[in-house]
C-alpha cells in the first residue's frame, strides 16, 4: 500500500519547477488570463504534484483522464476545460509534450518529434526567449 503522507512529503522536497515556471505564472495572472491543468494523470497524482509545485491556486480547472471518455492524445480532455473556461481554442496557449502536441507543446523532447506532432514552436525551459 502506498503512504500517500510519505510520498507527498518527497514530492514536496524533491520536486522542483521547470525553470521559468513562478515567473510564467505570475506573467500569466497578472494579465487575468485563465488556465487549466489538462492530464492523464490520475487524480491522487495529479493534485499531488500540482500542490507540491505550489500550483493548487492557480489552476482555474484540472481535468483528468477519467473525466472524458477518450484520453489523450484524443483532443478529449481538452473540450471541457475550453468550456468551463469560456474560451476558443484559437485563443489559447497549450504548453505539452508529444502526446499533448497530438491532442491539442512540448517540454523535454526531442525538437524535431514535438515539431512533426505539431507545436508551433519549442521551449526548453520557460525561461526559453522564444516564449
Amino acid at each position: 500500500m502506498i503512504n500517500l503522507e510519505k510520498t507527498y512529503r518527497l514530492a514536496s522536497e524533491q520536486l522542483e519547477p521547470v525553470k521559468g515556471l513562478n515567473k510564467l505564472c505570475k506573467w500569466i495572472e497578472e494579465r487575468g488570463l485563465k488556465r487549466a491543468a489538462v492530464t492523464n494523470a490520475q487524480r491522487s497524482n495529479a493534485e499531488l504534484l500540482i500542490s507540491a509545485l505550489g500550483l493548487s491556486d492557480f489552476f482555474e480547472v484540472v481535468v483528468l483522464a477519467n473525466d472524458c471518455e477518450r484520453q489523450k492524445p484524443f483532443p478529449d480532455p481538452y473540450l471541457p476545460a475550453l468550456q468551463v473556461l469560456e474560451v476558443s481554442p484559437k485563443h489559447t496557449l497549450c504548453l505539452r509534450t508529444v502526446s499533448g502536441v497530438k491532442a491539442g507543446m512540448g517540454l523535454r523532447n526531442p525538437e524535431k518529434s514535438l515539431a512533426d506532432a505539431g507545436a508551433s514552436f519549442v521551449i526548453n525551459d520557460f525561461n526559453d526567449p522564444k516564449l
